[in-house]
């Protein structure tokens, strides 16, 4: 019944499987498919522990997998307090697991049409900017594998209408109808409400995403031709010419695009300051409001750095007429002192939401962090260099110096980092490393 699966010969596949209609007659298409064509197939299955269902639709789904041989791997997960993102970011912990130790090379998740309405709605709601406005991608490459959503032209009533024809078991979960998490809420409530007075509302909302796709896929080619001509990337991040945003027609007239008008300019320079974000650091939190208020501190500020969602920094140095787009500050605290360390010690900063690692071949006596002060000093081969010196020498931007973290044994500096990396190291048998909260495998 369902064309074109997006499977290829000798795939390795791990699929999400939930014991809905989705999940399940995506499983079921898949076993056929395997009969047609040579690739391995296995399941995934998290059980949230939110009812007392939740045991039986683990059930249902491990007896399917035994009946066709197929490999099942199951997550139990404590149910309560789980809000949506929390609940997403476990489950795709346990799939990266897997994935991993298994050698999964695609990832197949039974997202439909109406996933992709609501997803579109939301982004709208929540203040996406055109990206955000495509919604859901059929096909995602991560690290090492490829998240693969086949049924995005499907909806939910052709997947029941398939697992009733074909006999498949599956399970009907009763939080969906209750509107608690946002999603319930535009699916019980709102989109209903839309359809009483627009007909095939959400299919109407899912083609015009696939229409902003095109468009957006034709302005990235060209914004991408100028984006690699005017920025760069840098140990810091990317950096592009403070002149692009004060004296932009001047900045643009020699590359011949003085042509533009200001309506145009205005949207060259937020598709510019979007990218630059996307190319240092998650999209996800990023909402055109925020790209917003990134564009008016560059034109109006000349020194300086404001925060974004996701560890982001955007700053300007001065110093060298550039400015730059910056992930991760390291915990913000002045002296803390570390003590001896017994060859690994984490510590803490729930604050900041940061955790700072330390491991060493030997133990460490007295031990401390802290900010940079007048007079540091670095030991570099055969001499000492002041530190102000060593970071003006390394061009790191002006207004990320105060926020380094100097880690110090028995009063000597051994590492000088952020949260991105060290920027000196006395040492290589220390290492020293800055996780956020949500950087961390569960």
């Amino acid at each position: 019944m369902f064309e074109n699966l997006l499977v290829e010969e000798n795939d390795n596949i791990l699929i999400a499987v939930s014991g809905g209609p989705d999940s399940m007659a995506l499983l079921d298409s898949l076993r056929i498919e395997r009969t047609k064509k040579p690739f391995k197939l296995s399941v995934a299955h998290v059980n949230h522990g939110l009812r007392n269902a939740s045991d039986v639709e683990e059930e249902g789904v491990r007896d399917y997998c035994k009946k066709y041989d197929i490999p099942f791997y199951v997550k139990r997960l404590e149910g309560k307090n789980l809000t949506e993102e929390k609940a997403r970011n476990l489950r795709y912990a346990f799939f990266d697991k897997l994935i991993e130790k298994y050698g999964f090379n695609k990832l197949f998740t039974a997202h439909h049409l109406n996933d992709q309405a609501e997803t579109v709605l939301l982004n709208l709601l929540r203040g996406s900017g055109p990206v955000g406005l495509e919604g859901i991608k059929e096909r995602r490459k991560e690290k090492n594998y490829e998240i693969v959503r086949p049924f995005l032209s499907e909806t939910k009533v052709s997947m029941r209408k398939y697992c009733v024809e074909k006999n498949v078991p599956f399970f009907e979960d009763q939080t969906n109808e209750e509107d608690f998490f946002t999603r319930n809420f535009l699916r019980n409530t709102v989109f209903p409400l839309i359809e009483e007075r627009f007909l095939n509302a959400q299919e109407k909302i899912v083609e015009t995403s696939k229409l902003v796709r095109l468009s957006n896929r034709f302005t990235d080619s060209v914004i991408t031709h100028y984006f690699d001509l005017w920025t760069k990337k840098t140990e810091f991040g990317i950096k592009i010419k403070s002149a692009f945003f004060k004296d932009t027609k001047a900045f643009l007239s020699t590359y011949d695009l003085d042509y533009l008008t200001d309506e145009s300019i205005i949207f060259l320079k937020l598709s510019v300051i979007r990218k630059m974000i996307e190319e240092v650091g998650p999209l996800k939190d990023v909402t055109f409001l925020h790209t917003k208020k990134v564009l008016e501190f560059f034109e109006s500020k000349d020194s300086g750095s404001i925060d974004l969602p996701g560890d982001l920094l955007a700053g300007i140095h001065s110093g060298y007429d550039e400015i730059l787009d910056r992930r991760k500050l390291p915990p913000n605290f002045g002296n803390y002192r570390a003590g001896k360390i017994n060859k690994e010690k984490t510590f803490i900063f729930p604050k900041d939401k940061k955790i700072i690692s330390v491991k060493s071949k030997d133990n460490l006596n007295e031990t401390f962090f802290r900010k940079r002060e007048i007079g540091d000093k670095l030991k570099l081969k055969g001499f000492e260099k002041k530190l102000n010196r060593f970071l003006i020498d390394k061009k790191v931007p002006s207004y990320l110096r105060d926020s380094l973290i100097l880690f110090i044994v028995d009063e000597t500096i051994e590492k000088v980092f952020d949260g991105q990396s060290v920027l000196y190291s006395n040492s290589d048998s220390i290492n020293v490393k800055t996780l956020s909260f949500n950087e961390i495998k569960l």
